[in-house]
């Protein structure tokens, strides 16, 4: 629990990093850092919200069907989390974000963090705790979110 409370002050941290300077507009790494900052931040809420709501802790052993709605909910709220975050973070320090960039990422970022979090745990044989599944999920969500908010801003100024 300690490593997600200071994954989520430095993650802080990094999204407020550039605000003080919000009227000159901010590209490239700053960018980047600052908007993944917002996405990790707002994966790891998002998550946190979905199974505050579904509660999938509470399922029976055998009952699938309540596990997978519930970190459905998680899957659908940190979605919605990342894109926000990214988009807000972004914002705050003048770097343009894409909307459609961040959310697309978001989308892929999901995939990539329950892909990471499969192979960790099935392929590589590691037990990772809740807190560090959620980590893992969140900081490779938030990073991809940030690349598609990137790669959209860069198709959006090469018009």
């Amino acid at each position: 629990m300690r490593f997600i409370k200071a994954l989520f002050a430095l993650s802080l941290l990094a999204a407020s990093a550039g605000s003080l300077d919000a009227q000159s507009p901010v590209s490239g790494g700053r960018a980047f850092g600052v908007e993944a900052g917002g996405g990790i931040v707002g994966s790891l809420a998002g998550v946190a919200v979905g199974l505050a709501i579904s509660r999938p802790d509470l399922c029976g052993v055998d009952d699938l069907e309540c596990t997978i709605k519930g970190l459905g909910a998680a899957g659908i709220g940190s979605v919605i989390g990342a894109t926000a975050g990214t988009l807000i973070a972004g914002r705050s320090i003048g770097s343009r974000p894409s909307g459609i960039g961040a959310f697309v990422g978001s989308v892929a970022g999901a995939f990539a963090g329950v892909g990471l979090v499969h192979a960790m745990t099935e392929e590589a044989n590691l037990k990772l705790e809740k807190p560090l599944t959620i980590a893992v999920y969140s900081l490779t969500q938030g990073i991809i979110t940030a690349l598609g908010s990137r790669f959209g801003a860069s198709l959006r100024g090469s018009r």
